[in-house]
Order: C-alpha cells, then structure tokens, then sequence
C-alpha cells in the first residue's frame, strides 16, 4: 500500500524529478552502489521506489532482469520514457 500523502508530491515533480535528484544522487554513485553488490550476470532485480528509472537504468546491464515497482503513475510514465 503507499503512502497517499507522498503521491500528490510525487505526480507534481515527475518531470523534473530526474533534475531534482541530480543535486543529491549522481551517476558515479549509483554506479558505486551497483558494483559493491556484486550482482551475477543472472541475477533479477525489484527496483522498489523506481521513480523516474534511475537506479533501475543502471541495474540493467549489470543484470539479466530488472523490474521496477512504483506508488506514483506520474514517475512510472517518466521511467517508460526513460527506459
């Protein structure tokens, strides 16, 4: 169940999300962060809390699926574009 004080937030700043969260969470830190957990090739991935795809954009060549799982439409449809 999500938490329906977060989603008018989340449906207003879809599309500049992935400007916002810039500021705070950058390519290189990611990437850090998929590497230190050392994924097999085979390995399927819940991206929970997707947003605009970010994370999800990096797992994928580090991994054989990954499925992405969001409370917000808005940010659901910014991550198809994205992907």
């Amino acid at each position: 169940m999500s938490d329906p004080s977060s989603n008018p937030y989340f449906a207003t700043v879809a599309d500049q999300w992935d400007e916002i969260r810039a500021g705070y969470f950058t390519e290189h830190m990611r990437d850090a962060a998929i590497a230190k957990a050392k994924l097999p090739p085979s390995a399927i991935v819940a991206d929970v809390g997707t947003g605009t795809g970010f994370v999800a954009m990096g797992l994928a060549s580090s991994a054989a699926k990954v499925i992405g799982f969001d409370a917000s439409p808005e940010m659901l449809t910014i991550a198809q574009r994205n992907l």
